[in-house]
């Protein structure tokens, strides 16, 4: 959640919710069933707000404890859960995993994987007034 314009951060208050992120395997048939879920609530928001050259906004470690080196692309889905009043959603991303060689002078051929995903800024819409 980057790039939070001041209009809606004088909405958000981060002591007024907790933010929701969803993982889902974008390519599995059981895709409407989440794989992990992660909840940050309001205190942990209050003490992760923070201004960057990309302006207000929060940078969140996720542990992915479920992780299967077979899974190949996944959708993380961001929902705000104000204490009072609508959710407020921000579009779902994919994330592509690619398997990739590298070359390092103590483990030879050694192979990792890495993820790409489009550097969008995660907008928050609220639906259903």
């Amino acid at each position: 959640m980057h790039g939070i314009p001041k209009s809606c951060l004088d909405r958000i208050r981060p002591t007024d919710g907790c933010v929701v992120v969803d993982l889902y395997d974008d390519v599995s048939p059981n895709a409407s069933i989440p794989l992990e879920e992660w909840r940050v609530d309001r205190d942990t928001l209050k003490r992760l707000l923070r201004r960057d050259a990309v302006g207000w906004g929060y940078t969140l470690f996720l542990p992915w404890g479920t992780y299967n080196p077979e899974i190949k692309q996944v959708q993380l889905r961001l929902r705000y859960e104000p204490t009072k009043g609508t959710p407020l959603y921000a579009e779902s991303s994919s994330v592509v995993f690619h398997k990739v060689n590298v070359t390092s002078s103590t483990v030879p051929g050694q192979s990792t994987t890495v993820a790409s995903a489009p550097r969008a800024v995660p907008r928050l819409t609220q639906t259903g007034k």
